[in-house]
């Protein structure tokens, strides 16, 4: 990252946040795209005064936002049977399955939190569209979720100045223990709504050919 961090400080600021605001977007249509880290090279710029604090949260957010909602009108447009048949590596038809499983009780939540699954983040904006949320309420929680987010990143990387890389450590840690987390939520979720289902059928099946 240190290439990148040089090269953003060549340049000038109006490239610098354009530059920016299509790394945060790109970060959303092509995981594992790194867009939180060089987020926080803009943050550790604005931390040393090369860029504005203001400006580079807008461009960020903006980004975010963007690339949310391409992937959101994406799975609108072409459905869950598409991605199904296509089985992208990143969009795979079991990721997809798994964060239909996240959206059942708590659909409105994880959108809400989507910046904050740092690892599922654009498969959740892409099943909010295959499950035709409004995309008003898409719009304003992604809004809410990326203002959060980037807050956060830009907040604490031009604090730390020249240990942002710091910072970048425990995104990493906090995206380790969100994975951990999901999978637990996800395990328990697929033993009471597949597992326990199947099992009940085939004893319900056994006990009655038993009875027959």
């Amino acid at each position: 990252m240190a290439h990148i961090q040089h090269f953003l400080s060549e340049l000038p600021p109006l490239l610098a946040y354009t530059l920016l605001f299509f790394t945060t977007l790109t970060e959303n249509l092509f995981p594992p795209f790194p867009g939180d880290s060089i987020t926080l090279i803009g943050a550790y710029m604005v931390g040393i005064g090369t860029l504005n604090y203001w400006d580079t949260y807008l461009v960020t957010t903006a980004g975010s936002l963007a690339g949310f909602l391409i992937l959101y009108l994406v799975g609108l447009r072409f459905g869950r049977s598409y991605f199904y048949r296509k089985d992208f590596k990143y969009f795979s038809r079991r990721s997809i399955n798994e964060v239909e499983g996240l959206f059942q009780r708590r659909g409105i939540l994880i959108i809400a939190l989507n910046r904050f699954f740092s690892g599922i983040r654009a498969i959740i904006s892409l099943v909010a569209g295959i499950a035709e949320y409004d995309w008003r309420v898409v719009t304003g929680l992604g809004f809410v979720s990326c203002v959060l987010w980037n807050g956060v990143l830009i907040y604490a990387g031009s604090r730390v100045g020249e240990n942002w890389k710091k910072v970048m450590e425990w995104v990493r840690q906090y995206n380790l223990l969100v994975f951990f987390l999901l999978g637990i939520i996800l395990a328990i979720w697929g033993y009471f709504h597949l597992y326990l289902p199947v099992r009940n059928a085939r004893n319900h099946n056994n006990n009655h050919d038993k009875n027959s």
